[in-house]
């Protein structure tokens, strides 16, 4: 049995290269993605029916069998747990992108380099729309990322010595 995600392209290439390139997609275990999954199937109730055929453009994830767990009767995705996964999958693809967003020094290799190279090693193909989606999602994690420095010297610069002596209240004895 399959579940279907509404994934972009280079989303979809990413996770099924880092679950091993299989199609459909078959999510590791102790992920978060499979717990999800798991808590999520439910009998479908009267009205609802599980999707059986795959929406073009659209992720095919295989469901494991679980222990104790009847798939033939617990076969409906709701629609806020397949956006819950959805969302999983864009947390985890941002927090491989993120040692590029800190690490790379921008003056010495071209940013588009190293976004090449960055979707190569991660079974992305580069073509012109996931690069674009890439180097957007690159660029605002960067802009998180400075602003998290910056507020971090912030607070270090407030909280030195000669500044606390200055915005502690004098008490009156």
């Amino acid at each position: 049995m399959n579940v279907y995600l509404d994934l972009p392209p280079y989303l979809s290439q990413w996770l099924s290269n880092r679950c091993g390139g299989s199609s459909p997609i078959r999510l590791p275990r102790g992920s978060i993605e499979l717990t999800i999954l798991h808590t999520s199937l439910r009998a479908p109730r009267a009205g609802e029916r599980p999707q059986v055929l795959c929406p073009k453009g659209w992720t095919a994830v295989e469901v494991p069998a679980f222990k104790g767990f009847p798939l033939d009767s617990r076969n409906f995705l709701p629609d806020s747990a397949r956006r819950a996964i959805e969302d999983a999958v864009r947390q985890r693809f941002d927090r491989d992108l993120w040692p590029l967003a800190l690490d790379a020094d921008y003056r010495l290799v071209p940013l588009h380099r190293l976004i090449e190279l960055w979707m190569e090693t991660h079974g992305i193909e580069p073509d012109d729309t996931n690069t674009q989606a890439v180097t957007k999602r690159l660029r605002r994690l960067r802009v998180r990322a400075l602003g998290m420095m910056r507020q971090r010297r912030l607070r270090a610069r407030k909280n030195t010595p000669e500044n606390m002596d200055k915005t502690t209240p004098e008490t009156n004895a």
